[in-house]
C-alpha cells in the first residue's frame, strides 16, 4: 500500500471536489460528537498521514481554559484512504481535511426522557473539505526509462485513459462528503438531505 509521507504531495495543489461548513451552539456531547467522526472515518478505512495507521487522525490539538469556565479548542485532522476499486494501482487517493473550532465549550446538565445527563453547551464549527489526489509523481522522477516523454504526455494520458475513473472518483467522494455531513447533522439532530439506516448513535448523545 502506497505511505502517504512518501508521496510527497501537497494536497492544497490537489483537487478539491467538497467542502462543507456546519456552525452548532447547542447542548450535546462534544466528546460523542468527536467519537462519531472518528468512526464514520475508521469503518470507511481511512488512515492517518503521519504513520498509516486506521486511527491518531489528529495532527494539532490546541485548548485553552478561560477563567469564566468554558475551554475553547482547535483540532486538526487529516486522513487518506486508496480507493477500493482501485487498491491496486494506488493512483487515486482520497483526502479528508477535518477542522473542528470550539469557540466555547461548558459543562452542562439536561433533562432527558426523566433522567438527568451530563452533557455539554457548546459552540462548535466544523470545516471539512475533502480531495482527489492523482499519485503521478512516478512521471516525474528523474532516470526513468522516457521520463521526459512521459511527463509530456500526462495531461494527455488524464485525459484520454483516466477521463471517466477521474469523474467516477470525483463523484463517489463528494457523495462521500455529504454522507458525512448528513451523519454529522443526524447527532445534532438537525435536518438531513437523505434519511440514514438506524445506527448505534444516540441523538446529541443522550439516551
Amino acid at each position: 500500500m502506497v505511505k502517504w509521507k512518501e508521496l510527497g504531495i501537497d494536497y492544497s495543489s490537489q483537487e478539491k471536489v467538497a467542502a462543507f461548513e456546519i456552525e452548532t451552539e447547542s447542548l450535546h456531547d462534544f466528546k460523542q460528537l468527536y467519537k462519531r467522526i472518528f468512526d464514520w472515518l475508521l469503518f470507511e478505512d481511512y488512515r492517518n498521514i503521519q504513520n498509516d495507521e486506521l486511527e491518531n487522525y489528529e495532527i494539532l490539538f490546541w485548548e485553552r481554559q478561560h477563567a469564566a469556565g468554558h475551554k475553547e479548542h482547535h483540532i486538526w485532522w487529516r486522513a487518506y484512504k486508496v480507493p477500493v476499486k482501485d487498491i491496486e494501482s494506488d493512483y487515486f487517493l482520497y483526502f479528508f481535511k477535518i477542522n473542528f473550532q470550539s469557540i466555547r465549550v461548558n459543562k452542562a446538565d439536561v433533562m432527558f426522557k426523566g433522567k438527568k445527563w451530563s452533557t455539554n453547551d457548546a459552540n462548535v464549527i466544523m470545516r471539512v473539505s475533502s480531495y482527489l489526489v492523482i499519485n503521478d509523481k512516478d512521471w516525474e522522477k528523474k532516470g526513468q526509462l522516457f521520463g521526459a516523454f512521459l511527463k509530456t504526455m500526462q495531461p494527455r494520458f488524464k485525459s484520454w485513459f483516466y477521463k471517466d475513473k477521474i469523474l467516477f472518483h470525483r463523484k463517489f467522494l463528494h457523495d462521500k462528503t455529504f454522507e458525512l455531513q448528513n451523519v454529522i447533522k443526524e447527532y445534532l439532530g438537525e435536518r438531513t438531505f437523505v434519511d440514514l439506516p438506524p445506527n448505534i448513535y444516540k441523538e446529541k448523545g443522550l439516551g
